[in-house]
Formats: structure tokens, C-alpha cells, sequence
């Protein structure tokens, strides 16, 4: 009997992992999805948790020999950032921008975004908005620009405003959209570039029997070889004059901790019978060089037209 036992929990076990669901949310012309979304950031330096809630509608405005034309617009975007807040601001001048527009999205007929329709557009704003953020910054904290020229600063941010980059990010950030277009079982595993160029590996895992639960779970993913070359590649684009001191001393700074990069990120998604999301909780913890950061965010499920 205890044999027997083994052979059916085996069984079952083999079953779970060969379960599998695709994620294709029902697109149609003239439909529109709204979702509530909150955030809040603790950060280094911060005495106060930055909160931000706001609305965001999807909104399928056209049909596309290859897919759709899904429009995303936010609204009614607060925050508890109080004036006079430079981190503060700075972290929601990204949220302040894209609640100022709206971005076209290339779908395809199961809904993962493959191009910006409005890319000229949406960077011409966001090349203003990043005027912005440096002009913040040089002035509120002038020695900013002892490590950096303002006009380089600029470059930098802008180069991560690219549509290629901006597609990667919906795809590689938890969102509402990012599970789109993929089949999703437990085990399965997938490497990407996250932010700073960090790389990470995120695993997927199926919670529910009928494939409606899915949690991912992203840690970065660098030898210390690698860790290495991308700290000394982003000082040669930031700090030249600093990098040969840097070089000399890197292996030190390594073994002591002082260049530690380790990001934990889990996502927990509930799918609606139409495979949009229904909610999307996100934790995010980070510890940089010493400085430690949480976040967490929720995205709920409002109203739809369908």
C-alpha cells in the first residue's frame, strides 16, 4: 500500500508539472479594461514611504492584420511626495509622464506588445520630462554634476527610452501585459536584463489546478566576473577619470560586500476567465551597495466593457 502510494503522489507530481496554460486575453475592437494600481517605495535616505495610486484604462482601439492597437492611458495619479522632496520627485516624475499621455501599443493577436505605434511622440515627451529630472537635480544636489555633466546624465537616461528597450521593459516588468503571448508551466525559467543591466533569472511557477494563479519569481543572475565587468563598464560611461582607481581596488570592494547586488522580486497573478489579469501583487527588495530598498504594488481589477 505504501508503495502504491509513492507511485500515485509520483504521478500526480508528474501531471503538475506537465500543466500548462498559454495566456491570450480576449481582444476585441472598442473594448476597454481599467485597473487601480498602488505602489509604495521605501528608500534609502527616506524617512517617509513614497505611495503613488492611480488608474490605468486599456483601451483596444483598432484591429491590425497582425494583432490590435491597444491603447494605455493613466488618470487621477497622486502621490504623498511633498514639495521640496528631490528623491521624491524624481521617482514619480516617470509615473507624472505616463499619466500625461497616452501610448499606443502593437499587439499581436495574443495581446503581447510587439512595437509602440506612438514612439516618436511618447519619446519627444519623455525627452522633456528628462530635461526636467536633470535640471532637479543639478539644482537641488550642484556636486551631481562634479561626477557627471548634465548634458551626459541626460544621454544616459535617454538612452533607455528606446522602443526597444521600452518593449523589453513591458515584457520583463510585472504588469497587467507582460505575461501575454506566453505558456506558462511550473519549473519553467527564463534570463532577461533588468535594470542597471543587471542580469536576472525568473522562474515560474502554476499555483492554481486550473491554471488562473501563476507566481514569478526573478533573483539576479552574475558571476562576480560579470558583476565586475558591468560596475567597471557604467563607471567608464559615468566616472572615467575614476575608473583606473576603481580597477585597482574592485576585487577588495567585492569580497567586502560594498558592491553587492541582490534583487528578489515576486509576483503573484490571478487571471480573469478572459485571461486579463483580475489582480497582480508585486514585492520587490533590494539591497545595492550597502543601501537597502522595498517595494510593493497592487493591481486590481475595476470594470470592462466585454
Amino acid at each position: 500500500m505504501k508503495k502504491l502510494s509513492v507511485i500515485i503522489l509520483t504521478a500526480m507530481i508528474a501531471m503538475g508539472a506537465q500543466a500548462q496554460v498559454k495566456v491570450a486575453p480576449k481582444m476585441q475592437k472598442g473594448a476597454k479594461v481599467t485597473y487601480k494600481s498602488a505602489t509604495t517605495m521605501a528608500l534609502p535616505g527616506v524617512e517617509e514611504p513614497i505611495t503613488m495610486t492611480g488608474f490605468v484604462d486599456y483601451s483596444i482601439v483598432d484591429e491590425t492584420a497582425d494583432g490590435y492597437i491597444l491603447e494605455s492611458a493613466c488618470r487621477d495619479f497622486t502621490s504623498n511626495v511633498k514639495e521640496g522632496d528631490v528623491i521624491g520627485t524624481l521617482m514619480t516624475m516617470g509615473q507624472q509622464l505616463m499619466s500625461s499621455q497616452k501610448t499606443m501599443y502593437q499587439v499581436d493577436k495574443q495581446g503581447q506588445v510587439v512595437g509602440i505605434v506612438n514612439y516618436e511622440e511618447l519619446r519627444a515627451k519623455s525627452e522633456a520630462m528628462c530635461d526636467k529630472m536633470v535640471a532637479t537635480l543639478t539644482e537641488k544636489i550642484p556636486q551631481i554634476t562634479q561626477m557627471m555633466p548634465a548634458d551626459q546624465l541626460k544621454a544616459q537616461i535617454m538612452d533607455q527610452m528606446s522602443e526597444e528597450n521600452i518593449v523589453k521593459m513591458v515584457k520583463t516588468t510585472p504588469s497587467v501585459l507582460s505575461l501575454n503571448g506566453r505558456t506558462i508551466m511550473t519549473g519553467a525559467q527564463d534570463e532577461y536584463v533588468g535594470q542597471q543591466d543587471l542580469k536576472m533569472k525568473r522562474m515560474y511557477l502554476l499555483t492554481s489546478t486550473d491554471g488562473k494563479k501563476i507566481r514569478t519569481s526573478a533573483t539576479v543572475n552574475m558571476s562576480k566576473d560579470e558583476l565586475k565587468a558591468m560596475v567597471i563598464k557604467q563607471l567608464e560611461e559615468s566616472m572615467p577619470d575614476q575608473v583606473e582607481a576603481i580597477k585597482q581596488n574592485i576585487d577588495a570592494m567585492m569580497d567586502s560586500g560594498m558592491l553587492k547586488m541582490d534583487i528578489t522580486e515576486t509576483a503573484d497573478y490571478t487571471l480573469r476567465d478572459d485571461q486579463w489579469v483580475q489582480t497582480l501583487s508585486v514585492e520587490t527588495k533590494s539591497n545595492a551597495m550597502g543601501q537597502e530598498s522595498t517595494g510593493t504594488s497592487v493591481i486590481e481589477y475595476v470594470s470592462s466593457n466585454f
